[in-house]
C-alpha cells in the first residue's frame, strides 16, 4: 500500500506530491490513534492472525494492520532517505527484498527483514520495524 502510495505521488509535482502523501499518512495515523483498547494491546503479528480470520465481520483489525504497515514502511522510507542522503528510498529495500527472495527461493522469516532491507540500502531500519511489530498500548 505505501508503494503505491509513493507511485501515485512520485507523478505528481513536488509540492501536490508533499501535500498528498501528508493527506494520506494524516489519515492512517488518525485511524491507529482512534483504534479500540482491545485492537491497540495486540502486536501487529497478532493483529494480522486476527484479522485473517475477521475481515468479513470487524473489519477495524484489517484496516488497522495496513494502516500500521504503510506507516511503518513510511517511516523506513524516511530513514533511508534520510541516512543515505537521498540515494536510497523504500523502493530499494523492496527490490532488495524481492532479489532476496529469488535468490534464496523462500519467502523471508520476520526478524530476517531488517538484515535484508540493510543489504539492498545500507541503513538499519530494526528499531523502526521493532517499533510498529510492538502492541501502540504497553
Amino acid at each position: 500500500r505505501y508503494i503505491a502510495m509513493e507511485a501515485v505521488s512520485a507523478g505528481r509535482p513536488e509540492s501536490e506530491s508533499k501535500d498528498y502523501r501528508k493527506r494520506r499518512l494524516d489519515v492512517l495515523r488518525g485511524i491507529v490513534a482512534e483504534s479500540p483498547a482491545f485492537i491497540r494491546r495486540m502486536t501487529s503479528v497478532e493483529l494480522s492472525r486476527v484479522g485473517s480470520t475477521r475481515y468479513s465481520e470487524d473489519f477495524r483489525t484489517g484496516r488497522n494492520l495496513f494502516s500500521r504497515g504503510e506507516l511503518m514502511a513510511a517511516e523506513m522510507d524516511e530513514r533511508i532517505r534520510e541516512r543515505s542522503a537521498g540515494k536510497k528510498s523504500f523502493r530499494d529495500a523492496m527490490r532488495s527484498l524481492m532479489t532476496w527472495s529469488v535468490r534464496n527461493r523462500r519467502a523471508f522469516r520476520i526478524e530476517e527483514l531488517p538484515a535484508i532491507l540493510a543489504e539492498g540500502t545500507g541503513v538499519d531500519t530494526r528499531e523502526v520495524m521493532e517499533k510498529w511489530l510492538r502492541p501502540l498500548d504497553r
